[in-house]
């Protein structure tokens, strides 16, 4: 009987024990989806973004800062002759967005030159250069469309200046919905800081399409001063 009862007890502080694993588990699924959320959101509701360049050799790398906080990383490469592929991965480890460009030489007329994919891997829309239309133009010039190839925006550099280099990002309504300008310094790497210019309800260009193609321009120049 005895021996019963003791058999008993162990296997209701196993049980005991396994809940409170569970409970734990729990807990830290919680905690970490309540991290992802806030590190999403924090980032497409900032009204002021970093993007900074780290130094690496294989790769394009940028962290993306609110605040001072490291929210998200940018990864890519771009390779002249195959086109270009990048990455925006919260520090949490959700893909918000991968855009992938078609390789850019001897690409004179096309306007769809690269799909912005969505966090769950669907195409949300398309970017690239018009080259002969916006023939002559100074520097690089990025246009954005949506699903149904509509524009919905596109890049304009202010200023000529390597140092202190500035890109207005234009919407729609030929309203400047983002300023993105360069850190003035004279070493590598750079850092860019992204100011968001209209209310969100009035952006026709997301937050995340902004990041993305700063990076993006970034590495094309980078790609061309190494030819």
């Amino acid at each position: 009987m005895r021996k019963g009862l003791w058999l008993a007890g162990i296997l209701a502080l196993g049980v005991l024990s396994g809940c409170g694993n569970l409970k734990m588990d729990t807990d830290e699924w919680e905690a970490n989806a309540a991290i992802e959320s806030s590190n999403e959101q924090t980032l497409l509701s900032a009204k002021e973004i970093q993007v900074n360049k780290k130094l690496n050799l294989f790769r394009d790398v940028y962290e993306v800062e609110v605040d001072g906080n490291v929210i998200a990383t940018i990864t890519g490469k771009v390779v002249k002759d195959f086109g270009n592929e990048f990455v925006l991965k919260t520090e949490d480890g959700k893909i918000l967005a991968t855009e992938y460009q078609m390789k850019r030489t001897f690409n004179f007329s096309i306007d769809r030159q690269g799909e912005f994919k969505g966090a769950d891997g669907q195409v949300t829309g398309y970017m690239g250069e018009k080259i002969l239309s916006d023939f002559p133009n100074w520097g690089l010039k990025f246009h954005f469309f949506d699903l149904d190839e509509e524009e919905t925006g596109y890049t304009e550099q202010t200023t000529r200046l390597k140092l202190n280099k500035g890109t207005s990002i234009i919407g729609t309504d030929g309203e400047e919905e983002y300023l993105v300008k360069q850190d003035n310094r004279i070493v590598l790497p750079s850092n860019y800081t992204i100011s968001v210019m209209q209310d969100d309800e009035d952006l026709s260009v997301s937050r995340i399409e902004a990041i993305v193609i700063t990076a993006i321009e970034d590495a094309i120049v980078t790609a061309k001063s190494n030819d």
